[in-house]
C-alpha cells in the first residue's frame, strides 16, 4: 500500500547527524515548492566518506552492500551521494533548491566537517545554491555527562554548542523563511 502526502505549505527541515541524509532525501522528494529551507546539525552528507570510515556497518546494511569494496559500494548507492555529481537531488533546479544552513565542529572526529558539511555545502554552492557555515567548538563537555555521551562529545559530534537556537531563527529569518 503506497501512502500519498499533500504538502500544502512550506516547511523548514532540520537533520542531525546521520538525520542530514533523509532531510537531503526528503527535499530531493518533496521539492522546494514544499521545503523552504534545510539545517544540518553535525550532518552526514558524504555517503562515501560515512561508508569508508566511520559508518561502514550502517551504510551497507542500508543499501544491501555485502563485501567492502569500493565497487559494490558505487553500484548500489548510485544517486543517493550527497557529495558526488550525480546524487539525484540536483534534479531540482538551483533557483528552486532551498537554502542551507550547516553547524558543525573542526573537532568532529565522528563526522569530520571537511568531508561533510564543508564539502557538501560547497558542491551545494557550486551548483548555484545557498549554503551557510557555523563552526562550534565541539570539544568541550558537561563534567556530568554520562560516559557514552561524554565520548561522543569529546570526538566533536553532537555537542549541545550545535543547538544554536538563536542562530537558526535568525538565518531564517535573513532568508525570509
Amino acid at each position: 500500500m503506497r501512502t500519498t502526502y499533500r504538502v500544502t505549505e512550506h516547511c523548514c527541515m532540520l537533520g542531525a547527524s546521520n538525520g542530514f541524509m533523509t532531510t537531503l532525501n526528503s527535499v530531493a522528494l518533496l521539492g522546494s515548492e514544499a521545503v523552504s529551507a534545510i539545517v544540518g546539525l553535525y550532518p552526514l552528507c558524504n555517503l562515501r566518506h560515512a561508508f569508508r570510515h566511520t559508518h561502514r556497518a550502517q551504510v551497507k546494511q542500508a543499501y544491501g552492500i555485502v563485501t567492502d569494496e569500493d565497487t559494490e559500494f558505487a553500484e548500489k548507492t548510485a544517486g543517493s551521494d550527497p557529495c558526488c555529481r550525480d546524487w539525484h537531488g540536483w534534479s531540482i533546479e538551483p533557483e528552486h533548491r532551498p537554502p542551507a544552513l550547516l553547524i558543525g565542529s573542526a573537532q568532529d572526529r565522528v563526522l569530520p566537517m571537511a568531508e561533510h558539511a564543508v564539502k557538501w555545502g560547497e558542491l551545494y554552492r557550486a551548483n548555484g545554491s545557498t549554503a551557510e557555515l557555523i563552526r562550534v567548538n565541539g570539544q568541550e563537555g558537561q563534567a556530568a555527562q554520562e560516559a557514552q555521551r561524554a565520548q561522543i562529545v569529546q570526538a566533536g559530534h553532537g555537542d549541545w554548542r550545535h543547538f544554536r537556537q538563536d542562530d537558526i531563527v535568525h538565518w531564517f529569518k535573513t532568508k525570509g523563511v
